[in-house]
């Protein structure tokens, strides 16, 4: 739903770059746009943006640096229509 958000903790064993994958389907045809905004410790980190998805799941790949411990990020839809179904953090390589 429209300005829905979810904030989750994260307590990190290993700092570095992480694959930030959102899964997630849509009824609304394929010209239809819908956006979740992730943000990282309060900052915009990446705009997953979801065309109509006429019912198929699909997959959003972003990238992540988590550089402390402890990490809280904030998930915001903002737009009807999106289904969301998870979010994946996938340890990917150290930080250069």
């Amino acid at each position: 739903q429209k300005d829905t958000n979810y904030i989750f903790p994260l307590d990190v064993k290993k700092l570095g770059i992480y694959k930030v994958t959102l899964r997630g389907k849509s009824d609304l045809g394929d010209l239809a746009q819908m956006s979740a905004t992730l943000f990282l410790m309060g900052s915009p980190l990446h705009v997953f943006t979801f065309h109509g998805t006429q019912g198929k799941e699909v997959a959003l790949e972003a990238e992540a640096g988590i550089y402390s411990r402890f990490a809280v990020f904030r998930l915001v839809v903002g737009s009807n229509g999106l289904d969301l179904n998870e979010i994946i953090f996938t340890y990917d390589h150290e930080m250069e």
